[in-house]
């Protein structure tokens, strides 16, 4: 089986359609497979009706923000993050997109320290994060301390 369908209990942000109300029925997954033909006397061929499938391979899509792609009984289809405990679990989510920390949201206060983050200038930088509960870093912003 592939990683998503070993992952054990899955929660969602959003764990109901938006539509009806229902639960997810299920995620929508991109599964390789390789439809079989069979010769035929003319020289072509048709499909012999038998599709073999490399579950190894089967992933659940997602959008451009990593949403996993649900869809409910009544075949509604939308996108929620998947979450690693139940949303009544204080959490921390740090998003990091092309290297660098774009964004920090948590239930309960931490404080992150980037170091060695390599910026246009090549130079060690230190930014500290106090969560508020959310907290938006810009990459240069006035908040980040420079530190050898």
């Amino acid at each position: 089986m592939a990683m998503d369908q070993t992952a054990g209990t899955m929660y969602w942000e959003q764990d109901q359609c938006p539509e009806c109300g229902m639960p997810p029925a299920g995620t929508i997954d991109t599964c390789p497979g390789l439809a079989l033909l069979k010769p035929e006397e003319t020289g072509g061929f048709s499909y012999a009706g038998i599709t073999d499938y490399e579950t190894e391979e089967q992933r659940t899509q997602r959008d451009e923000d990593g949403r996993d792609s649900l869809m409910c009984e009544n075949r509604h289809v939308w996108y929620s993050l998947r979450l690693l405990a139940p949303r009544d679990v204080p959490r921390v989510v740090i998003e990091v997109r092309k290297g660098a920390v774009t964004k920090v949201t948590g239930d309960v206060p931490i404080e992150v320290r980037i170091l060695d983050f390599d910026t246009e200038e090549h130079r060690p930088v230190f930014m500290p994060l106090t969560l508020d509960p959310t907290y938006v870093v810009e990459v240069g912003s006035e908040e980040s301390e420079d530190k050898e």
